[in-house]
C-alpha cells in the first residue's frame, strides 16, 4: 500500500460517519455502559514510541471508569510516559450482523491506595481490603477515564440507525 491508500482507508469511519443514521448520544452512552457492566475483561493497550503492550485484564466499570486492579508488568513502562490508553471489550465467537463490542480511547491514572475509591472498588470486586494490606508489594489500581466510546451493536440497525455509534465526552463533564 502506498500513502493515499493508507490514508483513504484510515479515513473510512470519518468518511462513513459524515452520513450515518445515529442515535440519541444518551442512547449510546447507556447501551454502551450496559453492554460494559455485563462484561469483566477488556484488552487494555498501552504504548510509548515503538514498545505496544495490549494485556488482557480483568475490570470493573463504576461511575463512569474503568477500574483494573494489577500487580505491575510492562505496561507501567509506558503508562509513565503516556497515560493515553485503549481498551476493547468484545463478546466471542460474534457472527456478521450480529456483532457487540466496545472500542474506548481514554487517559490513565492510578488511584492512591486504600484512600475511599480504592477501597470502594475492591469492595466492588469483592477483594478484601486487610488481605490488600498483607501483599508484600501493593496492588495497584488503575483507573480509565474514557475519551471516546465507540459501540458496536447490531441492534440499533432494527432501529433504523447504524450499528456503529460513537460517544464523546464533553469539555463540561471532565
Amino acid at each position: 500500500m502506498d500513502h493515499e491508500e493508507y490514508s483513504r482507508a484510515a479515513g473510512y469511519w470519518k468518511e462513513k460517519d459524515k452520513s450515518a443514521k445515529k442515535a440519541d448520544r444518551a442512547d449510546v452512552y447507556a447501551a454502551a455502559t450496559d453492554f460494559l457492566g455485563r462484561n469483566k475483561t477488556c484488552a487494555l493497550a498501552t504504548g510509548h514510541g515503538s514498545d505496544v503492550r495490549c494485556t488482557p485484564v480483568d475490570y470493573s466499570f463504576d461511575g463512569g471508569a474503568f477500574y483494573i486492579f494489577t500487580e505491575g508488568g510492562e505496561k507501567f513502562s509506558n503508562l509513565e510516559k503516556n497515560q493515553n490508553v485503549s481498551i476493547s471489550v468484545f463478546e466471542g465467537g460474534g457472527t456478521f450482523g450480529k456483532l457487540h463490542s466496545v472500542q474506548v480511547m481514554g487517559t490513565a491514572e492510578f488511584v492512591e491506595p486504600f484512600c475511599a475509591e480504592y477501597e470502594h472498588i475492591a469492595e466492588i470486586r469483592r477483594i478484601p481490603v486487610n488481605g490488600l494490606k498483607k501483599l508484600k508489594y501493593p496492588m495497584y489500581l488503575l483507573k480509565v477515564v474514557p475519551c471516546e466510546i465507540i459501540l458496536l451493536d447490531s441492534s440499533f440497525k432494527e432501529k433504523g440507525l447504524d450499528s456503529r455509534q460513537v460517544w464523546r465526552r464533553d469539555e463540561d463533564e471532565k
